[in-house]
């Protein structure tokens, strides 16, 4: 099975991301940008991808580690832009501010922990974005970027993080769905 561990967002962001999106949609190009659905975005920690049963049930438990040793904390969004930053674009995100660095020591944890049941840590240093979109025609790439600097917006929304939460990801036509296997209460 596919798996990611994860945060989940609150209502209200989701609200306010479905907004910035509906935003976004009017100076987009129709064709070729696929929207993720507001109540499907996260804010990923960790992608491992195929998983064996037996390393879901060493996983649940590291995380129950990591979830012990980290605190709850606060996370901002702000700021949008597009992966890449120059050429054909591929992503549409939105940014996430670590406000006081706990978001990252979270991350860390998780690919300490989680790095021994054989899902070694990410090459790539951790950089936190929320995917609002995907662009699958590059001759949209213009268009995008200037329909994301019409949006541009220095608002700033905060959410407490309380647990993390470890996800079987199953890929439709409708795209991906998302079950919880394990939820993990920080600080507990």
């Amino acid at each position: 099975m596919r798996t990611f561990v994860a945060i989940d967002l609150d209502d209200t962001v989701e609200r306010r991301i479905a907004a910035l999106q509906r935003k976004l949609q009017q100076h987009c190009p129709e064709s070729g940008i696929r929207w993720t659905d507001p109540g499907k975005i996260h804010i990923t920690l960790k992608f491992l991808g195929e998983t064996s049963d037996e390393q879901v049930a060493r996983i649940s438990r590291a995380l129950d580690e990591v979830a012990a040793t980290c605190r709850a904390f606060d996370v901002g969004f702000r700021g949008i832009g597009t992966f890449p930053p120059s050429g054909s674009v591929r992503v549409l995100w939105l940014g996430i501010e670590d406000i006081d660095g706990a978001l990252a020591d979270c991350q860390s944890r998780c690919e300490e922990w989680i790095g021994p049941i054989g899902f070694p840590p990410e090459n790539r240093k951790f950089a936190p974005h929320l995917t609002l979109a995907r662009n699958k025609n590059p001759k949209n790439s213009d268009r995008v970027r200037a329909a994301m600097a019409q949006c541009e917006s220095t608002e700033r929304l905060v959410q407490s993080v309380e647990k993390l939460v470890f996800y079987h990801s199953t890929l439709t036509g409708q795209g991906p769905m998302y079950e919880a296997l394990s939820t993990h209460k920080l600080g507990s």
